[in-house]
């Protein structure tokens, strides 16, 4: 027998039907150039040792190790090998379901790794995307990130926290629904806006302990959940502070229903988030007339950064999809709000190598009075599509961005199966915090990334003296 759940957060999630709880449950795996850390948890309760089993798939060679505690580190396997691998608790027998790891490396920091054929997470994906980061009244970082796959669930999100600067990260908790959910701190409370599922409703959940437990969420907006018409569509963006309220970007539309119309989703600061009365949801503006009349582009906005500019209007700085007219890169699409946050209009194209055909995230420096942009550096002009180079761009009036440091550099690599994308951000003092959706080391594909990896730019303002120019 099973009560119902009052709370957003499963220690793992599983079907109702599932009856097998009280077995291990592999959580957390970081693949090693010869081996790899694994990461387990148990509820049954009755402790014991824990045998940690692999096979590689290649050979079907076989080994174990025992542990005594809840994690466990494999050494002496193959580089580019795939393994399967089990935990048993000697105790009661229990035995976990058997994932999968690809031993290799990546870049950064990992905080987590999913291989393209482990199937522990089908109800929502087999591919992780979405990093979004924030940082605690404690100093802890916490990371969410979902997981899809094309026609997948797309409804389970995964956090990890890190107690030491982002250097090791441990599973955390895991959310669902939960999608494109992007993590704020407001007024000492941990907050999660998401969808439900892709283009599904639009939803909101609070952590008053730092992520270990969450609210049920609230729907703020219902969605259609379905792609052919489609609704509403995020990504983890800027929450930002303008003028008494929060503000953050979001769009409309779908892919397969012809492209993305633009708003604002925001609240006032003083108001109680997880009412969905307090909440205020713009009107929605299509520029796709006024890129193609003014600059004579056949193209697209999305995924867009709520920024306050330095005229104090709030704007919405987006990427803006080039690839299919004659111009295929280097530009952003910049479009201001009103007074009231209320409506959209169409202001200018930016120049940004690195504003067109990946998401990025601006963040705006009150020490320089400057904006910060991480973002997908398009090194090779046949290539507009790639996501090979995250790099580091630096604005002071939202009109143009410079390049100033590459943050990942796999340029040499395939950009068919290698990638560093999708990248959410915070300042850290004089650092600059990222995390990335990176696909490498046997990914399905570029797109289909199978880790969400950690970096950490030192003195990034000094960085500003260093511009390539580019």
């Amino acid at each position: 027998m099973m009560h119902g759940n009052a709370q957003w957060n499963y220690g793992h999630y599983q079907p109702v039907d599932r009856s097998d709880r009280n077995r291990p449950y592999i959580n957390h795996i970081i693949p090693r150039q010869d081996g790899a850390l694994v990461r387990w948890d148990d509820e049954s309760g009755v402790g014991g040792m824990y045998v940690l089993s692999w096979r590689n798939v290649q050979t079907g060679e076989c080994g174990q190790k025992t542990f005594s505690g809840h994690q466990g580190v494999l050494e002496g396997l193959l580089p580019g090998n795939d393994y399967r691998i089990r935990v048993r608790n000697t105790s009661n027998d229990q035995s976990s379901d058997s994932r999968m790891l690809r031993c290799g490396t990546a870049c950064g920091r990992v905080v987590n790794y999913l291989h393209p054929r482990d199937d522990a997470y089908r109800c929502s994906g087999r591919f992780l995307a979405s990093p979004s980061l924030a940082r605690t009244p404690s100093g802890a970082l916490i990371v969410s990130m979902d997981v899809f796959e094309w026609h997948g669930g797309q409804n389970l999100t995964l956090l990890f926290e890190s107690h030491d600067g982002g250097e090791t990260w441990q599973h955390l908790t895991e959310l669902f629904p939960c999608f494109w959910g992007v993590l704020f701190m407001h007024h000492g409370v941990l907050y999660e806006l998401a969808m439900s599922t892709e283009y599904g409703d639009l939803i909101i959940g609070a952590s008053y302990d730092e992520g270990e437990s969450w609210t049920a969420p609230v729907r703020l907006f219902p969605g259609s959940g379905n792609g052919d018409v489609g609704g509403l569509h995020k990504a983890p963006a800027p929450v930002i502070e303008a003028d008494g309220r929060l503000v953050t970007a979001i769009d409309y539309g779908s892919w397969e229903s012809g492209g993305l119309r633009q708003a604002l989703l925001s609240v006032d600061v003083s108001a109680n988030l997880l009412d969905p009365g307090s909440w205020r949801l713009g009107e929605f503006c299509d520029p796709r007339q006024d890129l193609l009349s003014r600059e004579g582009l056949v193209a697209g906005g999305l995924e867009g950064n709520a920024v306050l500019g330095p005229d104090g209007h709030v704007y919405d700085l987006l990427r803006l999809q080039m690839n299919g007219g004659a111009a295929r890169f280097g530009k952003a699409l910049l479009l201001e709000s009103d007074e009231h946050m209320t409506a959209l209009r169409y202001r200018s194209v930016v120049d940004f190598n690195g504003g067109s055909n990946s998401k990025f995230f601006v963040i705006f420096d009150a020490v320089t009075c400057r904006y910060w942009a991480v973002a997908n550096e398009i090194v090779d002009a046949d290539r507009p599509g790639a996501r090979t180079v995250l790099s580091l761009s630096v604005s002071s009036d939202l009109r143009s961005f410079v390049n100033v440091h590459r943050v990942v550099d796999f340029s040499a690599c395939d950009d068919a199966f290698v990638a560093a994308q999708y990248p959410s951000a915070l300042i850290d003092g004089d650092d600059l915090l990222i995390v990335s959706r990176t696909a490498v080391n046997g990914a399905d594909s570029y797109h289909n990334s199978n880790y969400i990896t950690f970096h950490r730019v030192h003195d990034f303002r000094g960085l500003v003296h260093e511009e390539r120019g580019k």
